[in-house]
């Protein structure tokens, strides 16, 4: 049986962090230089950019599925939230709009031309193309994580603290991504999660 502290401890804060951190490396390199555009045609640095926004992807989506969901107990899948014994977090972005476009891009070869256009985190109004979405990904997880938090402080005190503990030191890892030796050098700020 799995433990739910160790999972948090291990498990959880890896994808986390992994997850923020890619996300900020994709966030640097769609902003430097006058041609962050042309990187998704090929441009200097786009191979880092796609592998920084395959790994957000990859990561916001099994946090997705764990913090949205229930252990899938039928096809044993993944861990829900129902491991805390804590009820799972809607998010009408997920829900409503990123998951079936996450599940198809992500995990199958099929026709991606359709439906890559999905709402944005600061204004679900806003539509725009899949590529453009680690960070918006990443700030959902962030804020479901923080509701998992606030669940897990109405049952048991000590995991809650370690879910913001791992989450405070994901931001920091994520921190460091923004002023390592080499994207110091850009100016970027880090992401204010």
């Amino acid at each position: 049986m799995t433990d739910p502290r160790d999972f948090l401890d291990e498990h959880l804060y890896n994808d986390l962090r992994f997850m923020l951190c890619a996300a900020t490396d994709w966030y640097i390199q769609h902003t430097i230089g006058p041609e962050s555009e042309k990187r998704f045609d090929g441009g200097e640095g786009y191979y880092m950019q796609v592998y920084a926004m395959t790994t957000t992807f990859t990561h916001a989506r099994a946090l997705f599925e764990f913090l949205t969901g229930y252990t899938d107990k039928e096809n044993d899948r993944h861990l829900g939230m129902d491991l805390f014994e804590v009820e799972r977090i809607y998010s009408r972005l997920y829900t409503e709009g990123w998951r079936e476009p996450l599940n198809r891009y992500l995990m199958h070869l099929n026709d991606r031309y359709a439906g890559q256009l999905l709402s944005t985190y600061d204004d679900p109004e806003a539509v725009v193309h899949l590529k453009y979405l680690p960070v918006d990904f990443a700030r959902e997880v962030v804020a479901l994580w923080r509701e998992f938090i606030h669940r897990l402080d109405e049952r048991d005190r000590s995991l809650a603290a370690l879910a913001q503990a791992k989450l405070d030191e994901a931001i920091r890892e994520s921190e460091r991504v923004a002023t390592n030796w080499f994207n110091k050098k850009y100016g970027i700020a880090p992401i204010n999660w």
